[in-house]
């Protein structure tokens, strides 16, 4: 069996829903221990603070805090 051989001009762009993984990966990475500030993450990811807020809700949400 011939295993395929991905390039740039047979794999798809990266949409949108493989980004928000790779940036949530990364986040949970980079503050394993922690709930991160807005600041912190729009410093480091580039990202607007209602953003930073909307992944923070969405990390407390998936840790099951409040």
């Amino acid at each position: 069996m011939r295993r395929t051989q991905y390039t740039m001009e047979t794999c798809p762009p990266p949409g949108v829903a493989s980004t928000r993984i790779l940036v949530a990966m990364r986040i949970a990475l980079r503050f394993q221990h922690r709930t991160p500030r807005p600041q912190e993450l729009m410093a480091e990811f580039g990202m607007s603070l209602p953003t930073a807020y909307r992944w923070i809700a969405a990390m407390r949400a998936a840790k099951g805090e409040a």
